[in-house]
């Protein structure tokens, strides 16, 4: 929707403008860079939101509430520079209802200058464009913001996530809890696998020990009695060697 109509078509100081207040236009006399402008320009944000959600519209800056139009005695480019940088941080935070960033083809901020003639000064109008409906765009904190007869209302206020897909933020949440829980299981089965391969090292070697152990005990036994006639070292041992695996069995 187009609402050029209600800019004239020359800015002529003292002059009144073709159009009268309303919800798709707002004057603003005058801001400053530093000082007033600090506290005007949230009130101006308000505006613009509320401007966007009701199809589009204009602020305009250098005329009275009356609507005539004065200019701005502050307007020279350094200031129109960083008055165009903070509407286009304005429009960056912006997001629609299911919390996606502004489609710059279908909903925009755009600052005009229009000179007023024979005096120094400039009119900004800022115009805002969205085909997007009614009551769609808000704040990152969910704040939806609408005009009706020249003042701006908060429709609501609620956080961004409440309208996203809480199942699927639910469902990431769990995704996250399972990786770490599984991290948990692979360190402890890693420090189990560990302490099994030790205590089969420690058993074999305790193992080859008692072995060793066992043929000088054998050994000692087959000699000493081999020494004293009693019998044939060879039968002895095996006679020892059946003995003791019985034991062991």
């Amino acid at each position: 929707m187009s609402f050029e109509y209600m800019l004239p078509p020359k800015w002529v100081i003292d002059e009144k403008m073709p159009s009268t207040e309303g919800t798709n236009l707002e004057f603003k006399e005058a801001f400053r860079l530093k000082g007033a402008m600090q506290t005007s320009l949230p009130k101006y944000r308000e505006t613009l939101i509320g401007l966007l959600n009701v199809g589009g519209g204009y602020l305009v800056l250098g005329v009275t509430n009356k609507g005539v139009i004065q200019g701005m005695e502050e307007s020279d480019d350094d200031t129109l520079d960083k008055f165009r940088v903070w509407v286009d941080a304005q429009y960056g935070s912006l997001l629609y209802r299911d919390g996606s960033r502004l489609d710059p083809q279908l909903t925009s901020l755009k600052v005009k200058v229009f000179p007023v003639e024979q005096t120094d000064r400039r009119v900004i109008a800022i115009e805002a464009f969205n085909t997007m409906d009614s009551l769609q765009i808000q704040t990152g904190s969910g704040e939806i913001i609408y005009r009706l007869n020249a003042s701006n209302y908060k429709l609501r206020t609620e956080p961004i996530y409440r309208h996203r897909d809480v199942q699927g933020l639910i469902r990431t949440v769990q995704i996250q809890m399972q990786g770490i829980i599984k991290e948990q299981h692979d360190t402890i089965r890693k420090m189990n696998e560990k302490h099994h391969v030790e205590m089969a090292r420690a058993l074999q070697v305790e193992k080859e020990r008692n072995e060793k152990a066992m043929r000088l005990m054998i050994h000692s036994l087959s000699a000493n009695l081999y020494g004293t006639g009693l019998s044939s070292p060879i039968g002895i041992c095996n006679r020892l060697k059946r003995f003791v695996c019985c034991i062991v069995k």
